[in-house]
């Protein structure tokens, strides 16, 4: 049974093409939807509440509630009135929280975020390799369409 869906997005075109998924499965199925938005600070030395950093921390909080707007229209288009949360720190230990505490039956995200390069993925690991491997319920990863 489809209840709930958890929509990790960052703007990207995967990420919208994922919202694209999960609204049409939560219009199917009646499932409700969170669409979260995780805001990762740069580490910086020095006092958490420098005014570079509460700007920086600004600043990235608008561009998530931007990406939560351009989201939100997509699943407007499908009838589905989704919930929306920013949250703050690493990417996939919020993804994981969330669905393992608020019982998410499924998570639909896209395969790669924006400006995740090659290197980056090799040294760091994706975040979307970090959820499939620790998530409590099924992932489902959507990959860019062929050009």
């Amino acid at each position: 049974m489809l209840r709930r869906i958890l929509i990790p997005t960052d703007g990207s075109d995967e990420a919208l093409l994922a919202a694209e998924y999960a609204a049409s499965l939560a219009a199917k199925y009646g499932a409700e939807v969170t669409m979260l938005s995780v805001v990762e600070l740069p580490p910086v030395a020095g006092p958490a509440d420098q005014p570079q950093r509460l700007a920086l921390r600004d600043e990235l909080t608008k561009n998530a509630q931007e990406t939560l707007d351009r989201t939100r229209g997509i699943f407007d288009r499908a009838g589905v009135k989704p919930d929306e949360d920013i949250v703050y720190g690493s990417a996939v230990s919020w993804i994981i929280r969330y669905a393992r505490d608020s019982d998410y039956d499924l998570i639909v995200m896209g395969s790669r975020g924006v400006g995740v390069s090659a290197v980056n993925r090799v040294l760091l690991g994706s975040t979307a390799e970090g959820v499939m491997h620790e998530a409590p319920c099924p992932v489902l990863l959507v990959r860019p369409k062929a050009r």
